[in-house]
């Protein structure tokens, strides 16, 4: 009859268990999460703020590798692997990248600076994104470039700006970029006490599945964002992992920054970001920072810049400021360059071959009526 009893209690305390890990969420923590998931949005919740950051790289070299590129490559100056054997050796002689960036951010506008790195012969780099142009410099040169859709392929600000967006976003709310919104998300109280919010998504690429774990510390909170994945469903790979190792109190921010933060992809340590500071910032301070320099000017963050070459790339037709090896400076047209030069002779000679095609058929003509 006890053991009876016993199995019932033991089987009646399992079903217990079991439906409080699959109990509806509580009101407070699906708001608290649909507040960090506008935080992680494209406009971080209507803020504007300075961030700094510093990103590790975790590559470690392979020695193998190495050794095997330099024997195969030794004389192929022109391979297409010399870039990867340039990149081990770098690796070598320097160790992992280091990277440290400062983040000005404003209604999806943005500049963005990157320090440079251990390579001694490494220069800066500063690059602004505003909706409607954008510029980019590094100490010796500047390009001005137009609004998104007419920056020209090697010059387009979308990329890096994404890549920039995603770093923040992973310390501001480690994983919430991967279920985008939340509506569709499923959230489960696990046995630890954390909780899961799980959304799914079919697209062109295959069927994935996002996974962020929550921690949540009391009835009224505070909650931490401790880990994201994605997940291909085809295989259960795990594709991409970020993981907060520690976190840092920011006051204005709904959440705890992750910081450290770990980033791996298919399991494979890619990187740590930690954050130095984040404050934030008004139109006035934004408009300042990515007032673009003149050529001989001043610029609100690296102060006086001195360049050699400027080249407007805003228009339809580029255009150049450039010092020569005296000092002295030159405004060259896109038609005074070797390469207008050359298009300018192949559309006289285009002309040309038009007015003698008109030619022989006014020719050809005349030779039939008659």
């Amino acid at each position: 009859m006890w053991k009876l009893a016993a199995i019932v209690l033991a089987g009646l305390g399992l079903r217990l268990a079991e439906s409080r890990v699959e109990a509806a969420p509580p009101d407070d923590i699906k708001a608290w999460l649909s507040k960090q998931i506008e935080e992680a949005s494209g406009n971080f919740g209507g803020r504007a703020f300075k961030i700094q950051y510093r990103v590790e790289s975790q590559e470690k070299l392979d020695t193998g590798e190495l050794a095997r590129l330099r024997e195969k490559l030794k004389n192929l100056p022109e391979h297409p692997e010399r870039a990867r054997l340039r990149h081990l050796e770098q690796l070598e002689k320097y160790g992992p990248e280091v990277r440290k960036q400062t983040v000005w951010f404003r209604d999806g506008e943005m500049r963005v600076n990157r320090e440079a790195g251990n390579d001694p012969s490494s220069k800066y780099f500063d690059f602004v994104s505003l909706k409607d142009s954008g510029w980019k410099m590094t100490p010796d040169q500047m390009f001005v470039l137009g609004g998104p859709a007419e920056q020209p392929a090697g010059h387009q600000l979308e990329i890096p700006s994404k890549a920039v967006m995603n770093e923040v976003r992973d310390l501001l709310a480690p994983g919430l970029r991967y279920l985008g919104k939340l509506d569709g998300v499923e959230l489960v109280e696990q046995q630890d006490g954390t909780w899961i919010a799980t959304r799914s998504e079919t697209t062109e690429r295959g069927a994935w599945r996002y996974e962020v774990r929550l921690g949540w510390e009391s009835p009224s909170g505070p909650g931490r964002l401790l880990e994201g994945k994605v997940i291909d469903q085809a295989n259960g790979d795990v594709v991409q992992r970020v993981v907060a190792r520690d976190f840092v109190s920011v006051n204005g921010f709904a959440s705890t920054v992750a910081s450290p933060l770990l980033m791996e992809y298919k399991v494979v340590p890619a990187r740590v970001s930690s954050l130095e500071s984040i404050e934030p910032i008004d139109a006035a301070e934004f408009r300042r920072v990515t007032a673009m320099p003149a050529f001989d000017g001043e610029d609100a963050i690296r102060g006086k810049v001195t360049f050699a070459q400027l080249t407007d790339l805003s228009s339809k037709e580029p255009s150049f400021v450039i010092r020569d090896k005296n000092g002295d400076v030159r405004n060259l047209d896109f038609a005074d360059t070797r390469e207008g030069h050359d298009r300018g002779m192949l559309r006289t000679l285009g002309w040309g071959t038009a007015g003698a095609l008109v030619v022989l058929l006014v020719l050809l003509r005349v030779r039939r009526a008659s």
